[in-house]
């Protein structure tokens, strides 16, 4: 899979976001009208990420990309389900902790390999970001993004805020709304 995914190319924003659109587009066209798609962080985080960490782009250029996103794939009538951490840095820490060597049969730390290419990007060369502590401000940084964006959507999003303790009532919150 990983000759499919568009976020190891190298190439100017346009070519990205020409190239990503492309994919989508061929994946829309190909669509089984009777099965349910989920997508978890590749429909949204890792776009945001990506063009804020590789092309630093204003908040302004990621609306206008996402505008051409959504029309492609409001054919397919999604419903976007936004798991919201309420304490962004809790949750990262969080997850730091569980995703240890060993976790999903890798022996590096899942935060390490983080922090490590966030701090190598552009954004996290010029914002100086070395440690989990500025992981966490992006983190926090790009949750503000989604979340602005994601309210001026013309699709179905429900926001699920979250403790990151009670993954059975978020559950049962995505299952009620999602006609499943």
């Amino acid at each position: 899979m990983a000759s499919h995914e568009i976020y190891s190319i190298k190439a100017d924003l346009d070519t990205f976001k020409t190239t990503h659109l492309k994919r989508w587009r061929k994946f829309v066209d190909n669509i089984s009208s009777d099965t349910i798609y989920i997508f978890e962080c590749v429909l949204l985080q890792n776009h945001i990420t990506h063009l804020m960490l590789e092309y630093e782009v204003s908040e302004d250029e990621i609306e206008i990309y996402f505008k051409d996103f959504i029309e492609v794939i409001k054919v397919m009538n999604p419903i976007l389900h936004y798991l919201s951490p309420i304490f962004v840095d809790g949750a990262i820490r969080h997850v730091a902790k569980v995703r240890r060597p060993g976790y999903q049969k890798r022996n590096n730390v899942w935060i390490d390999r983080v922090i490590d290419y966030t701090a190598k990007t552009p954004y996290g060369l010029h914002n100086g970001i070395v440690d989990m502590d500025g992981y966490i401000q992006f983190s926090i940084q790009r949750q503000g993004v989604e979340k602005r964006l994601i309210n001026e959507w013309k699709i179905d999003v429900q926001v699920i805020e979250h403790d990151g303790l009670n993954w059975e009532r978020v559950l049962e919150k995505v299952l009620n709304n999602s006609n499943i």
